[in-house]
């Protein structure tokens, strides 16, 4: 009898436990079938899937020499750009998320030395506001890949033009020092006079900073006020001297209050991981989440330049604060979205990491047959460069020359530029800054040149095969390169002739 009922209690468990086992499978499977159709769910209710995964927390969203950002959302599209040097100027980038971007255009292909843009969309336009030669310009497109119109000059003082338009469509444009002027509806003139409208933020007398210096207007309209964010306390100075700065205003022309959260991004001491942060502007992702966009300099990777950033940000009595922890604490992801990479010169047009410098039109230029072609100047030195993504790198070329040219390779900064060339069978250290030693070295099969920089030092080698390397004598320290910019990597030509490049190598 106790066995019949161990049995039966035994018989009775199992069936339990079979019928909790096919509930848990239940479960799982409908657990399973969720997370594989997810994506179609949000697809056919028309909420797009990068609005799912909004916080990522502070990012490196530019590792590199990237400063003066300016984005625009259309829809579920991001497009951003920065400010330029050389050309092709003002290059594009687009986003779904606005942390991974990808490069896709470049607006301008002859130079006025453009700076510190304002990208927009205004009805069905793209408006590109930028600075240089001394004026202000603007420049239209109906999609950022272009094509782009010819630059109209507005005739307005001031940089950094940021703009805005009314809820009515009235629009304006803003510059440093806190000037405006009305523009008519179509955004390529000025209806009357620039006036100031703002005189910034009282900072506290004791802040270590370089200047007043107030720049880079970036408007945003909430909820019945316009928003404006400035630059004060200087791009370049002390560490701790840049910093972005919020006001509001009923009217777009003021008066304006200034945040009682300011200032919005800065550094407060030396020791930080990231130098200089300033230069914001207000985005938002379509679907309530807001960021904050800069630039700034990472501690001991000054060389690198401005890079850019994003972090999220929330409202707080009616001012946008920062989410994440401020100064020491301050630790972003870094997304390599920028990243140097070796180049054959296939197709018939330069990639777009490329820009050329010391020329302002790609007249002299070509790309055909696997190589890259630089006609060349005997007063300035040509260079085709790309901005430096990484702390330690070795870069070679393999080249030809035609005619009386120096041809070689640089590191270049706006402080001057350092590298190993070729001349007249001879190899040579071109510099353009406080050292200037050369050994010349006979040479006359030598078309491989290459340059590594490690530990804070370049060296530099030739070849005749690529294969067979000689160390160049002298080698220097990279701390020769301060102030404002990052470094490029440059392969330049000098002299009467031609320079033809057959390729470029990139090392991590």
């Amino acid at each position: 009898m106790r066995q019949l009922w161990y049995f039966v209690r035994r018989a009775a468990v199992s069936a339990t436990e079979a019928r909790r086992h096919r509930v848990d499978a239940r479960i799982s499977l409908i657990f399973c079938a969720f997370v594989s159709l997810w994506p179609i769910f949000f697809l056919l209710t028309g909420t797009p899937l990068a609005a799912q995964v909004r916080d990522l927390g502070p990012a490196v969203i530019m590792n590199g020499d990237f400063g003066d950002p300016s984005i625009v959302r259309d829809g579920d599209d991001f497009y951003m750009v920065h400010s330029t040097g050389g050309i092709p100027a003002f290059r594009f980038w687009h986003s779904k998320d606005l942390h991974h971007w990808q490069p896709i255009a470049a607006a301008l292909e002859r130079s006025y030395g453009p700076w510190a843009a304002e990208l927009i969309k205004y009805k069905d336009l793209f408006y590109l506001y930028d600075y240089g030669g001394g004026a202000n310009w603007v420049m239209t497109a109906k999609d950022p890949r272009g094509p782009w119109t010819a630059p109209v000059d507005l005739k307005l003082k001031g940089i950094d033009p940021g703009h805005i338009a009314t809820p009515e469509g009235k629009r304006y444009l803003y510059v440093s020092k806190g000037m405006a002027v009305e523009l008519a509806e179509d955004g390529l003139s000025a209806l009357g006079p620039q006036r100031t409208v703002y005189s910034g933020w009282d900072y506290a007398d004791d802040w270590v900073v370089e200047c007043l210096c107030l720049e880079s207007p970036k408007l945003v309209f909430r909820d019945g006020y316009y928003y404006m964010v400035s630059a004060q306390g200087g791009t370049v100075g002390p560490s701790t001297s840049h910093m972005a700065v919020v006001a509001r205003a009923k009217s777009p022309l003021g008066p304006w209050t200034n945040s009682p959260f300011n200032p919005l991004i800065k550094t407060w001491s030396r020791s930080e991981a990231w130098w200089s942060k300033g230069h914001g502007m207000l985005i938002d992702d379509g679907h309530g989440q807001w960021f904050i966009v800069y630039h700034a300099l990472e501690n001991n990777a000054r060389r690198k330049g401005r890079q850019t950033l994003i972090e999220p940000i929330d409202w707080k009595d009616g001012w946008p604060v920062r989410r994440y922890p401020d100064g020491m604490k301050f630790r972003p992801q870094v997304i390599r979205n920028w990243e140097v990479r070796s180049d054959d010169f296939t197709g018939n047009r330069l990639n777009l990491q490329w820009q050329l410098h010391g020329m302002d039109s790609l007249e002299g230029t070509r790309v055909t047959d696997g190589k890259f072609y630089l006609t060349a100047s005997p007063k300035d030195m040509r260079m085709l460069a790309v901005k430096v993504s990484d702390l330690e790198f070795e870069t070679e070329i393999k080249f030809d020359v035609q005619g009386e040219v120096e041809a070689g390779l640089v590191l270049a900064h706006r402080s001057g530029y350092l590298g190993i060339g070729w001349k007249d069978g001879q190899i040579r250290n071109p510099t353009g800054s406080s050292y200037r030693y050369s050994d010349e070295i006979d040479c006359p099969d030598c078309r491989c040149l290459k340059y590594r920089l490690k530990d804070n030092e370049i060296t530099a080698y030739y070849s005749a095969d690529g294969v067979a390397w000689k160390k160049y004598p002298r080698s220097y320290d990279i701390d020769l390169f301060t102030g404002f910019g990052g470094l490029k990597i440059g392969i330049y030509a000098l002299g009467t002739g031609n320079l033809g490049v057959d390729s470029f190598t990139y090392r991590r």
